[in-house]
């Protein structure tokens, strides 16, 4: 961050009104809603994904509901490394919870706990069918990643 920033946030007075700014927006966002376009909604983005077909190339599109599904930050994908899929008890998936966990996901050279995967997708067969269609597709499909001397991503073979 620049250095006048950092030394702005030391300053009590304006730490304080940017507080006072934020609590307004923030009830006024309770009063008016979180305009968000239609297209993001959660409906929407799971019908896109249900009419996926996982025998072809993703789109840059399939990404994007795959990155809404899993919650991540489209930082997230370059190091996604999904090293563990395991559907947890059955009766977790209930009709009426909206999020599911999928699986974990480590970024590379990190030795802490994985983090946890969760998903909108109801159905956790498909929703490992959609990580693993991803996955496979990353390498190909996105040159931006990194590669290693073996020209191998960082994407972890998903089992």
């Amino acid at each position: 961050a620049d250095y006048l920033i950092i030394k702005a946030t030391k300053i009590p007075f304006i730490t304080e009104e940017a507080n006072q700014i934020q609590a307004r927006k923030h009830i006024l966002r309770g009063i008016n809603g979180y305009d968000c376009p239609e297209f993001f909604y959660l409906e929407k983005v799971q019908e896109r994904l249900s009419e996926c077909d996982t025998t072809k190339p993703p789109s840059m599109q399939n990404l994007i509901d795959v990155i809404i599904m899993l919650c991540m930050r489209s930082a997230d994908v370059k190091n996604l490394r999904i090293n563990q899929y395991k559907p947890s008890h059955e009766l977790w998936y209930n009709p009426d919870y909206s999020w599911y966990c999928i699986g974990y996901a480590k970024n590379k050279g990190e030795i802490e706990e994985p983090r946890l995967f969760l998903s909108m997708e109801k159905n956790p067969i498909r929703a490992r069918e959609l990580l693993i269609w991803i996955q496979r597709s990353i390498p190909d499909k996105f040159s931006f990643l990194l590669k290693d001397k073996n020209e191998n991503t960082n994407v972890a073979p998903l089992n």
